[in-house]
């Protein structure tokens, strides 16, 4: 349906392509970065969409906070050059796993976003707010703070803006460490007010324990114009009522399921993937009728 664009160094290129076509792939709607990388996680360092104030859609590069992979920082730049897309630069840590938008001035992180350009760019909150609303346009950050002690501290690791008023949130099970957390996590979100005036609607995904007492990572799907791909571990009770959830709370997307043995607790779908801005699109805002 779009158009695939691969980032890939010149020495995996033709294995790439080869990987590509023996999984059914059109190549004639793939398009390569060949540039130099260190790293599969797309969505951290990759390029942030926004539209400018002449309304043209124009590239983010964020500085990734990941200092030790340096090649994987310089992509945003190639791939806007690539596209003929003007790019525009900030020094603020930051990375695309540890950031939800909902497309209409509001956006939320964990508070690493806050630590590590605190830390690294001696910034404080107020001025990493200011920033964001500098080159993102967000009016509102909600920054949330940690629901455990360790880990990366991504925030799509336990949840996901659905429409601009429903958030998906995982769900585990009462023993876990997080799950008291979670739970608080999800009453405060409840309690904020969307883009739409309205309170947010979270719903829940149950997570399952996929091993050693680490939960599935089933917020960590990608939406892509009407379609949400959902990364499934493989249990089938489980994927099949993880598909369900999103079905009831995104009603009218087509949801796909995806097994594979390499999805882990903090890292899946949307950590390896991240959509490319349409620059034709056209952007239409309204509150939607709830007939509840």
């Amino acid at each position: 349906q779009v158009t695939l664009h691969v980032v890939v160094s010149a020495s995996y290129e033709n294995t790439a392509l080869s990987n590509l076509q023996a999984n059914g792939v059109d190549l004639s709607r793939v398009e390569l970065l060949v540039r130099p990388n260190d790293s599969i996680w797309t969505r951290d360092y990759g390029p942030w969409f926004v539209f400018d104030g002449a309304g043209e859609l124009s590239v983010i590069d964020h500085t990734y906070n990941r200092p030790w992979r340096p090649n994987d920082n310089l992509i945003p730049v190639y791939f806007a050059q690539q596209q003929g897309l003007p790019v525009y630069s900030h020094d603020m840590y930051h990375t695309g796993g540890n950031y939800m938008t909902d497309g209409a001035h509001i956006s939320s992180s964990t508070e690493l976003v806050y630590d590590e350009a605190g830390s690294a760019n001696g910034m404080t909150a107020a001025e990493v707010d200011q920033l964001m609303l500098d080159y993102y346009g967000v009016e509102q950050y909600h920054v949330l703070e940690y629901i455990e002690n360790g880990g990366i501290h991504h925030i799509d690791t336990w949840a996901k803006f659905l429409d601009e008023e429903t958030v998906l949130m995982k769900q585990v099970w009462a023993s876990h460490w997080t799950y008291a957390t979670l739970e608080q996590r999800a009453t405060l979100v409840a309690s904020l007010t969307a883009s739409t005036g309205r309170h947010y609607r979270v719903h829940r995904v149950y997570c399952h324990n996929i091993g050693g007492n680490y939960p599935a990572s089933y917020t960590n799907s990608l939406i892509l114009n009407d379609h949400i791909y959902v990364p499934l571990f493989g249990d089938s009770p489980y994927d099949e009522d993880a598909i369900a959830a999103y079905q009831e709370a995104a009603p009218g997307y087509t949801v796909r399921g995806y097994v594979y043995s390499g999805w882990l607790t903090d890292d899946a779908l949307h950590c390896r993937a991240k959509g490319v801005m349409d620059r034709g699109m056209l952007r239409v805002e309204h509150t939607p009728i709830r007939e509840d």
